[in-house]
């Protein structure tokens, strides 16, 4: 009898550990990247990574390359869809979307659950996507592309405080911080909270590659929405030296503010 209680007690603690150990490796994983083409892999990660420094046209070139490289490249199709949607153009959102349904690829379930999430906002222009997203983090909570995406549903809809709410846990999870204090900084922003807003750009600024442009771009807009538009205009400025060629009209637009209230 006591060898059998004994034998169970050593079963259950194995058991037990095999559970924790299942546990760690299922919070460790990341959303599978689909694709067999090492090429394409590259181009994908070279965009994701210009994304991330707000190189946008670059971004989306990149994946569109991607794409002619493995033309089942869900991972690729999909942020190229979410730039669109994100930016409003419409037209080139519904050929993304029509990329991604055309192809009968299978997939893994974070692409699978991106995949209703896309196709959700595509048929329902009043579905933000945040159901889909929160499903995404919550089966790779430890993923920074999960907060990423479910960051973007919530700064399409406007929703500042859930983007607010959704940096801050990223900033705790995350080892690439960087583009979460510059989402945090607009969430701030747009909430009407500028002291906080201005901390956290100025973190984004502390943190960015040296030559990023966008950080500047960024307090460059808090100036505007305080109307300090002598030290927005310097921001813009400073963007468009490093390398940032919409900042130029932000700048033209802060100078010409200035010029209207008789500040030189």
């Amino acid at each position: 009898m006591k060898k059998r209680m004994i034998t169970k007690m050593i079963v259950s603690l194995l058991l037990l550990l095999f559970m924790a150990s299942c546990a760690d490796k299922v919070k460790e994983e990341k959303i599978p990247v689909t694709t067999n083409s090492e090429t394409a892999l590259k181009f994908y990660k070279d965009a994701m990574i210009a994304f991330d420094n707000i190189y946008l046209q670059e971004a989306q070139n990149l994946l569109k390359k991607a794409i002619k490289e493995d033309p089942d490249f869900f991972m690729a199709k999909f942020n190229l869809a979410m730039f669109y949607k994100y930016f409003g153009n419409q037209e080139e959102f519904e050929k993304a979307v029509t990329m991604i349904t055309d192809s009968e690829v299978e997939l893994s379930d974070g692409e699978e659950i991106l995949k209703q999430l896309v196709i959700a906002i595509h048929e329902d222009p009043d579905n933000n996507g945040v159901e889909y997203g929160l499903k995404l983090k919550e089966l790779y909570p430890n993923d920074y592309y999960s907060y990423v995406y479910l960051n973007w549903l919530y700064m399409i809809d406007n929703n500042w405080q859930g983007s607010l709410e959704v940096c801050e846990e990223a900033l705790e999870i995350v080892e690439n911080k960087v583009p979460f204090y510059n989402a945090l900084g607009y969430a701030y922003m747009y909430l009407g909270q500028m002291e906080k807003a201005e901390e956290a750009l100025d973190k984004y600024l502390e943190l960015a590659p040296l030559d990023a442009p966008n950080p500047y771009d960024s307090k460059g807009d808090l100036y505007m929405m305080m109307e300090d538009y002598a030290k927005a205009y310097e921001a813009f400025m400073k963007a468009n030296e490093i390398d940032s060629t919409w900042s130029y009209e932000k700048a033209m637009k802060a100078k010409a503010l200035l010029d209207s209230l008789g500040v030189e």
